[in-house]
């Protein structure tokens, strides 16, 4: 029978206790009782999402703050309350979403974000990119990615094109409201974090949406998901019966990883994401696909993943020349790389082998011709269990996608 006094520890020590919980467990502790409730509540103001009714903090007392509803007597806050919860918000989140949501959510709360000359807490920045199965039909049937959902055209003539021969213009390709704005990258998190980011894209206007590469970040996290993860939703929205990929050897697209880190970014995290500890790890190339109509006589015969490590190797060069020594990418860690798969039906491959390549097409890129050398950055390689074990995956991944590897024998 649930109590309305905590168990075990007096009040005074469970409110110093609690406020160093992670979200996951605030959210549990908040339904165990009344006063642990009271405990929780305020400290779950630190959690905010983009919505279109607003900043939207999920189980605080006022989930929608700064919205004011006098009909349903939420009284407006100060101006210094308003300036507290800025202050101390530690992870806004920026999820793919309907165009309409953020179009509401300018009307409704204007631009305002973070001032440049606020102090704010933000430890992380997480920004959920949608990879647009049915995008840009010309565009050698590449998906480009983008944070607005669905892809509903229309007619958009302009100066130089009569209405026949405008261009379509899709949804998914409208600019943002959430992110439309410079001050939001006033907020200097600590960890940036792009789910769903692309090792593919067709090069030409429809390339990967591009974020401010001025922000300033300690750490920018890539969590790059596995194409077999993608499969049957690819295959339920395309009018044909095959899965959306690209040939590796395709002159038409880029390989690498989108978005670029920024010009301040110290460290570098890749995360090879397949959603169970036994699943491997497959590029976007036709060579993975279920039906192959080119078969592969050796594992080499793909270059998909040879040309994604040219090409961030390509990306990191460009940005440490731009860059003083002191400023530039410091470190890059690839986490998962053994469920990387060199080709259907090959066998993973060690940390070590990885290492290994990935430093030679690093070393690859860094001394093409043409271009001033420069010193690469540090690069390791760890399982996904080691780095759930350093407690990385805190506000990247939620408690129920990293529930599989905590079971297989993760650590926390």
């Amino acid at each position: 029978m649930a109590t309305d006094t905590p168990p075990h520890l007096p009040t005074e020590l469970w409110q110093m206790v609690v406020p160093y919980l992670g979200e996951h467990d605030l959210r549990s502790l908040r339904a165990v009782n009344r006063l642990f409730a009271s405990i929780v509540r305020p400290l779950l103001y630190r959690y905010c999402n983009f919505s279109r009714l607003g900043y939207h903090f999920p189980g605080a007392a006022q989930p929608y703050p700064f919205l004011e509803l006098p009909e349903l007597q939420q009284a407006p806050l100060s101006k210094k309350q308003r300036a507290s919860i800025f202050r101390n918000i530690t992870v806004l989140k920026l999820r793919k979403h309907d165009v309409g949501d953020c179009t509401t959510f300018r009307f409704l709360q204007g631009y305002r974000v973070f001032r440049p000359d606020e102090e704010t807490s933000l430890d992380v920045l997480w920004v959920e990119l949608f990879s647009c199965p049915t995008h840009a039909q010309s565009s050698g049937e590449m998906y480009s990615t983008f944070v607005h959902e669905g892809h509903e055209g229309h007619r958009n003539p302009t100066p130089d094109y009569d209405e026949d021969g405008a261009d379509e213009f899709a949804t998914c390709r409208h600019r943002c409201f959430y992110i439309d704005f410079s001050s939001l990258w006033c907020a200097r998190p600590r960890k940036l974090v792009f789910r769903n980011a692309p090792v593919l894209w067709f090069d030409g206007p429809d390339s990967p949406l591009l974020f401010p590469n001025d922000i300033v970040t300690d750490e920018c996290v890539l969590v790059v998901n596995s194409a077999a993860l993608d499969a049957e939703y690819i295959r339920s929205e395309r009018p044909w019966e095959e899965p959306l990929t690209g040939f590796c050897s395709d002159g038409r697209v880029s390989w690498g990883f989108q978005p670029g880190p920024p010009w301040r970014c110290e460290r570098l995290t890749i995360v090879f994401w397949t959603g169970s500890p036994d699943e491997p790890w497959f590029p976007p190339c036709t060579h993975y696909a279920d039906e192959d109509p080119w078969e592969l006589e050796e594992p080499g015969d793909c270059t998909a993943l040879a040309r994604m490590w040219f090409g961030l190797g390509s990306a990191v060069r460009a940005l440490k020349m731009r860059t003083s020594p002191k400023d530039g990418l410091k470190r890059i860690t690839v986490v998962n790389a053994d469920a990387v798969r060199r080709g259907r039906g090959v066998e993973g491959e060690t940390q070590e082998y990885y290492e290994n390549d990935i430093s030679a097409r690093f070393e690859a890129a860094f001394k093409a011709r043409g271009f001033p050398e420069c010193e690469p950055p540090e690069l390791e390689c760890v399982t996904f269990d080691a780095w759930l074990a350093g407690g990385h995956a805190e506000n990247v991944f939620s408690h129920t996608e990293i529930a599989p590897f905590l079971a297989a024998g993760g650590e926390v």
